[in-house]
């Protein structure tokens, strides 16, 4: 393999990385949200694993967050533009992962 191929598949593991990351960034492929609907939207994440997410995204610049001076403030995220083309990614793995957990199931294999 080669090496800069090496290092860019890499990169994307980094990115990708973790239980919660694309859960965050499907999350958010329709529209800006809120913390609390983001939470109630993924199923079992902690409110401080939620914030780790969203900080962790906003520094690779895959989402932004924007907050409108309100009282309550108004705190809001959505994916940037490289967060929506991640997004396309995240679309068809998850087309791919159906057509593979058929095949798993068609031929009795585990997966993880």
């Amino acid at each position: 393999m080669r090496k800069d191929t090496r290092e860019l598949l890499e990169c994307f593991s980094g990115i990708i990385s973790g239980k919660w990351k694309l859960l965050v960034i499907h999350a958010l492929s329709n529209n800006e949200k809120r913390f609390g609907e983001l939470a109630d939207e993924i199923e079992g994440i902690s409110d401080k694993m939620l914030s780790n997410q969203l900080k962790e995204l906003e520094s690779q610049r895959l989402l932004s967050r924007n907050v409108y001076p309100e009282v309550p403030p108004k705190v809001v995220y959505r994916l940037s533009k490289r967060g929506r083309e991640l997004n396309a990614i995240v679309d068809e793995a998850i087309i791919w992962s159906r057509g593979y957990r058929k095949y798993c199931e068609k031929w009795n294999i585990e997966k993880e």
